[in-house]
């Protein structure tokens, strides 16, 4: 577990600095395998007026408009080294470009 405490400590301010408005959420835990998710997607709509009738139709109902709207994605980091967590998390970021 040293190698994510170590890239945390590192990494985090970093990445908080390079994207202020990216949530990112730690959350510390014994006896759970440390993973990171990505959740991302095409454009969000700003309220529910934004998803009309049609649109949900042209997706195939409530779960293709879902589905359209983001992904999420998990890594396992169990026993990765710094760096290798830099590397997949990097990874994470290149399938959202």
């Amino acid at each position: 577990m040293s190698g994510n405490r170590s890239f945390l400590n590192r990494a985090y301010p970093i990445m908080k600095k390079h994207n202020p408005h990216t949530p990112i959420l730690m959350r510390e835990a014994s006896g759970i395998e440390p993973r990171v998710f990505a959740r991302y997607g095409t454009k969000t709509p700003d309220t529910l007026r934004e998803i009309s009738i049609s649109k949900i139709n042209k997706t195939n109902g409530l779960a293709g408009l879902i589905t359209e709207l983001g992904k999420e994605t998990q890594e396992a980091l169990s026993g990765m080294s710094a760096s290798q967590i830099e590397e997949r998390i990097t990874n994470l970021v290149k399938q959202t470009s």
